[in-house]
């Protein structure tokens, strides 16, 4: 059985801290999808994600952000000229900004709810 064993942080109040590790099967990931090069568990709420830190392309998906200090989970579309739409997840404002107006952290690969 082949086990990762990730750093684990959690979001409090906008903060990321250290808490721990946190061991998952690698059979948690579909097979056929890209495996994550370096994997990190974080919870928000109730909501657990495991977060790509090595990404290359920002495109259509879950990051983890970070914006004014603030960490958190957001989802981000792309659009023209280096800007990015940042949305809540579920419900919550949106606004558009640059890519070089926010901190981006990682991608979500796997989201545990």
């Amino acid at each position: 059985m082949d086990v990762l064993n990730l750093p684990r942080h959690k979001i409090v109040d906008g903060q990321l801290f250290d808490d721990g590790n946190f061991m998952l099967d690698k059979n948690a990931f579909l097979s056929g999808k890209v495996f994550p090069k370096e994997p990190v568990y974080v919870v928000e709420g109730s909501t657990q994600y495991i977060i790509n830190k090595d990404f290359g392309e920002i495109y259509d998906n879950s990051w983890l952000i970070e914006i004014e200090g603030k960490n958190s989970v957001r989802v981000l579309t792309r659009i023209p000229v280096k800007k990015v739409r940042v949305s809540g997840i579920g419900t919550g404002a949106s606004f558009d900004c640059s890519l070089d107006e926010i901190n981006i952290i990682g991608c979500v690969t796997l989201t545990i709810n």
